[in-house]
């Protein structure tokens, strides 16, 4: 997208709610995933999104992170870095004047493209939060037409519980 024009930013507002811990950490790091990460930073480079020194500093910076920092060290990195949002009062009137200013009402949901979430499950994510996460998608203002698991490997049957409970909720479509 950036290569055709398109404009970023970032938005003030938090998304995501990162739970960080050792199997997180330690999946993000390893000259593995550093091989891949620099692989993305020279596609950048020679296409031009980024100059070289930028390129240098992408590549020494996550050297650093993903090689030689160790595991327990990223982990506590990460913890840092992303710590917990605050939380935040919420005026329902707010939600309502901003809903409005937007010109967004419930009967737009009509008019959105169909979509599909994917998400990735594997034998040692955790039930609870994979259970929250497919709970958020199903309980979105604008739902998705399908939603699509992405099964890496053999699961435990605490996984499998999610997953079928999902789907006795989803039968008559999300």
């Amino acid at each position: 997208m950036i290569q055709v024009g398109c404009q970023f930013a970032n938005i003030p507002d938090d998304l995501v709610y990162v739970r960080v811990g050792e199997e997180m950490s330690a999946r993000r790091g390893g000259i593995n995933y550093f091989r891949s990460e620099e692989k993305l930073q020279r596609y950048m480079l020679k296409n031009r999104m980024i100059c070289f020194p930028r390129y240098l500093y992408n590549t020494a910076l996550r050297f650093g992170g993903e090689v030689v920092l160790p595991t327990n060290l990223r982990t506590k990195l990460f913890r840092i870095l992303r710590s917990a949002p605050e939380e935040k009062s919420v005026n329902v009137n707010e939600i309502k004047d901003s809903t409005c200013d937007q010109n967004f009402r419930a009967s737009d949901i009509k008019s959105f493209p169909p979509f599909s979430v994917a998400l990735c499950v594997y034998g040692k994510d955790n039930p609870e939060w994979f259970d929250e996460a497919l709970h958020s998608v199903i309980d979105q203002t604008v739902k998705p037409d399908e939603i699509v698991l992405v099964v890496d490997g053999p699961i435990p049957s605490t996984i499998q519980a999610v997953i079928y409970k999902y789907t006795q909720i989803c039968a008559g479509g999300v």
